[in-house]
């Protein structure tokens, strides 16, 4: 019974500790300096992907019939006049299993800021 009572302690003890540890303001430790590193971070992933948006091959396909797509090994079924697109910031390879496989492959620019 002794062991019990103490670990149900322990148990609480680690639970007090854990609670005043989450009512932390979770940015506590942050800095000014690390604060605008994030925002400067934030604002480059925000910006290169514009970027990639504007650069990248937009692909659309409208099915005339009932169709299944593999597109990056992702499964795709399209009820007849359904669209269905993606973005190529790489080389996208989409097929149609048995009948066609297409690869997109967008420019250099593209693949530059991809790089980035």
């Amino acid at each position: 019974m002794a062991a019990r009572l103490a670990r149900i302690d322990a148990i609480e003890q680690d639970r007090d500790r854990i609670t005043a540890e989450l009512s932390e303001p979770p940015l506590a430790g942050a800095t000014e300096e690390s604060l605008r590193r994030i925002e400067d971070a934030a604002s480059t992933v925000d910006r290169i992907g514009d970027q990639l948006a504007l650069t990248s091959a937009a692909v659309e396909l409208t099915a005339a019939t009932d169709i299944e797509l593999d597109a990056g090994g992702r499964r795709i079924s399209l009820a007849a006049g359904q669209s269905w697109s993606t973005t190529a910031t790489g080389p996208t390879v989409i097929e149609v299993p048995g009948v066609l496989t297409a690869t997109v492959t967008p420019g250099a620019t593209t693949l530059d800021v991809r790089a980035r």
